[in-house]
């Protein structure tokens, strides 16, 4: 198996991306009122390829690992 795991990949779609807006909104929170104001959420935005590099970790992959940020097409299925 080991030999086998340049073979597999990761990769994962996000709806999260173009985030400029929200680090304008952070940086005039940040300096207005301080740094515990700013979304807990706000660095995991920026950082969309984060969960297909924990999980490439996870499974030891060694191939090809990248997110593809398509805002709201990245969805299964349509909304009802």
């Amino acid at each position: 198996q080991n030999e086998e795991r340049e073979r597999v990949g990761v990769l994962m779609g996000t709806a999260f991306g173009g985030a400029m807006d929200e680090s304008q909104d952070a940086a005039k929170t940040l300096i207005e009122r301080g740094p515990m104001k700013v979304s807990p959420f706000y660095m995991a935005r920026l950082l969309p390829n984060m969960a297909a590099h924990h999980v490439s970790c996870y499974f030891d992959t060694k191939g090809y690992t990248s997110t593809v940020v398509v805002a709201c097409s990245s969805r299964h299925r349509p909304r009802s």
